[in-house]
């Protein structure tokens, strides 16, 4: 008689449950695929995600599809978790969001991080109360003057040291790097 394996305890099945229920609303949040083919009318690679929406692209958006027979498009696979789409016979694998990435570019990255900005939530909500009740944001400091220094100057005509309050304007090493400020 096979052995019977251990029964789960309560804190592992709490982790199972805890992972499908990850599972289940990044299916629903993430560019998941749930089926893919080649639509030889269009010439695209069709790709239907978990969440209900769908896409096209055309195969010369890969260099290792585009010139590829529409039999060898046509067999295209979705990997189980549905984040990659794959070729066995080509040994070709795209991942779904990377196809989504290179559509849209560097546009899609700057629309999500404008809508991100945005979100609202009464966590959010809460930690902004929080830091309004501590002062809110620090302000930013003003840059600290630029350090004046007393200059020094033997004036040959006269005989007499001279002393000048200067502000460093460039290169120490450079001659003309300080200007002096006028009294007042």
């Amino acid at each position: 008689m096979a052995k019977q394996p251990p029964p789960l305890d309560d804190a592992l099945r709490a982790q199972f449950e805890a992972a499908r229920e990850a599972d289940r609303i990044a299916d629903l949040t993430e560019p998941r695929a749930s089926d893919a083919f080649y639509d030889v009318r269009t010439g695209r690679i069709v790709v239907e995600l978990k969440m209900g929406s769908a896409f096209a692209f055309p195969p010369a958006l890969y260099p290792e599809l585009q010139d590829r027979t529409p039999q060898e498009l046509a067999r295209v696979e979705v990997s189980p978790s549905g984040e990659g789409l794959h070729w066995d016979e080509i040994d070709v694998h795209i991942e779904t969001a990377g196809v989504l990435v290179a559509i849209m570019g560097p546009a899609m990255f700057r629309a999500f991080a404008s809508v991100g900005g945005r979100a609202t939530s009464e966590r959010k909500a809460a930690a902004a109360r929080a830091n309004g009740a501590r002062g809110g944001r620090p302000r930013k400091q003003p840059s600290p003057p630029e350090p004046e220094r007393l200059l020094h100057r033997f004036n040959a005509g006269s005989g007499l040291m001279q002393v000048a309050e200067v502000r460093q304007t460039g290169r120490p090493e450079d001659p003309n790097a300080l200007e002096t400020l006028d009294p007042e």
